[in-house]
């Protein structure tokens, strides 16, 4: 009822003439990141993609291609899943991003390592990593971390595991991403468990119980039940053990993770021959069987996806050797450009260098001329001053001539004067008493 309802929603949406633009198609995909996984999700991304389709948003359209993929790969469904995954490779080359190439590299790897193809997976793993390492982008290095991890682990060196893991979990933990780090931790407390280290499995896996359960995720719920089922049975505690088994398997055929149900029926076959049960063990041992041969058979395609991903690799090699053609080309042709443009440089540099020099040389002239000019100057003041101080010599002379003159036409007047009254006196000669008035006395 809950899925007509939604389908019913997305067509009466769909149908409305509002438009959509590629920012809520990005919103959409970045709010459903977290949600719980479920196939109400599955049909959300699924009429998300149509949208991203019609505006021809190849960001969309990866996006929510790729989630698809990973909800058919979490039910177990490879060979569904693997084909999502390479359609949405053929969407990231659209995109001609090394980003989002490498991230739909990692999804490929992921199937590569489900079908056995380890040594594969591994390889694809490496190669992401480098291009993350070199890109700086610790979100896809921590993704890639992770699945060599489990690789790693399949190959039970399960300290390596563990080592990768914390990659991831340190970066969730930093980046403030919840989910991603309590799954990344949830993966290291199953590794511990295979390394010997219960006490560490079960601690982690009630940590992620206690978070997944108040959220009512019961996909998530499914794998911490799980846990701490596994380590319990370790650690000896059967009936405990068996309690939470029971519990997450009701979960997980529920949420049909066919691969963890798979895996508590072997879990609690052993766990009732411990017990001494046999045939409630041998019971469920067939029926182990039974789900085992089934996901075998759905598996089958395995090889059909193996020679699908190897004519992907076929394909991506030779885009890589037209790539490099492309590139030596490219790079010739830079060669010249450089050359030219170096030669360009030097013209400038030394155009620029004797504009510099004649701008020096006209800057010292100019000063070299003001020098000169100041020089003249001073000369002229002095000059000046040495003038106006012979005027005033001069004039200081031709005052003490017009003094002389006057004094000597005083004397001479004086003189004339004396001359008179000597000649008076003279004429009138015996007069002494006359002469002694001209002397004096």
């Amino acid at each position: 009822m809950l899925r007509l309802l939604l389908l019913f929603v997305f067509l009466s949406y769909s149908s409305i003439g509002t438009a959509i633009s590629s920012d809520s198609i990005r919103t959409e995909l970045e709010r459903l990141e977290n949600e719980p996984i479920s196939y109400e999700l599955m049909l959300e991304h699924e009429a998300l993609f149509t949208k991203a389709e019609k505006l021809n948003y190849p960001y969309g359209k990866y996006g929510a291609k790729k989630w698809i993929g990973y909800y058919y790969y979490n039910l177990g469904d490879y060979s569904k899943a693997a084909k999502i995954f390479l359609e949405a490779y053929e969407l990231s080359q659209e995109l001609n991003e090394p980003l989002i190439e490498s991230d739909a590299l990692t999804s490929i790897a992921k199937v590569y390592y489900e079908i056995g193809e380890l040594e594969t997976a591994m390889s694809y793993y490496d190669s992401v990593i480098e291009s993350a390492e070199a890109l700086n982008n610790r979100k896809l290095l921590s993704e890639a971390s992770a699945g060599l991890a489990h690789c790693y682990a399949k190959k039970e060196d399960y300290a390596k595991a563990i080592e990768l893991l914390t990659i991831g979990l340190n970066y969730y933990e930093k980046m403030g991403q919840t989910k991603n780090a309590l799954i990344a931790e949830f993966n290291t407390g199953y590794y511990s468990i295979k390394n010997g280290n219960y006490e560490k499995g079960l601690s982690i896996g009630k940590k992620y119980l206690d978070h997944f359960k108040p959220l009512k995720d019961t996909f998530e719920m499914a794998f911490g039940y799980s846990l701490i089922g596994f380590a319990k049975h370790q650690l000896g505690n059967i009936d405990e053990s068996l309690l939470y088994l029971d519990t997450s398997l009701f979960y997980s055929d529920a949420m049909k993770i066919q691969r963890l149900s798979i895996q508590l029926y072997e879990e609690k076959a052993l766990a009732f021959a411990e017990k001494g049960d046999f045939e409630e063990a041998l019971r469920l041992q067939r029926i182990y069987s039974e789900r085992n041969k089934e996901l075998m058979k759905e598996s089958s395609q395995g090889n059909i996806i193996l020679l699908e991903l190897k004519s992907l690799a076929a394909k991506k090699e030779q885009q890589l050797m037209q790539s490099q053609l492309l590139i030596n080309k490219m790079y010739v042709r830079q060669q010249k450009i450089y050359m030219i443009v170096g030669g360009l440089l030097s013209f400038l540099v030394i155009a620029l260098l004797i504009l510099n020099k004649k701008k020096q040389d006209v800057t010292k002239g100019k000063a070299l001329s003001d020098i000169r000019n100041e020089l003249i100057q001073s000369e002229l003041r002095r000059k000046e001053m040495k003038a106006s101080k012979l005027e005033e010599r001069l004039e200081s002379k031709q005052a003490d001539l017009t003094n002389f003159a006057l004094d000597i036409a005083r004397k001479n007047e004086f003189s004339t004067e004396l001359i008179e009254r000597l000649t008076k006196l003279q004429k009138s000669s015996g007069n002494l008493d006359g002469l002694k008035e001209i002397i004096g006395f």
